[in-house]
C-alpha cells in the first residue's frame, strides 16, 4: 500500500456486529500500524489485480454465489 493519491470515493459494506468485531480484532494481529479502513482498501485492491479471489462457502447458500 504505498499509493499517495487522495482518497475520495468511498465503498460501503453492511455486516453484523460480529462480522465487526471480529475483523477489527483481526486487524488488530496485523503487524504494523494497520486499520480497519487500510485492510479493506488493500483486500478491493488487491481484488482487482487477482491477488486475491473469493470462494463460494460450503456451508451456504449466498446470492452472490448462484
Amino acid at each position: 500500500m504505498t499509493d499517495p493519491k487522495p482518497k475520495q470515493d468511498v465503498l460501503y459494506a453492511r455486516v453484523t456486529p460480529e462480522v465487526k468485531v471480529r475483523f477489527a480484532e483481526a486487524v488488530a494481529r496485523l503487524a504494523g500500524p494497520w486499520t480497519c479502513s487500510d485492510v479493506l482498501r488493500e483486500l478491493a485492491v488487491a481484488f482487482i489485480e487477482g491477488r486475491v479471489s473469493v470462494q463460494p462457502p460450503s456451508d451456504k447458500k449466498e446470492n452472490l454465489f448462484q
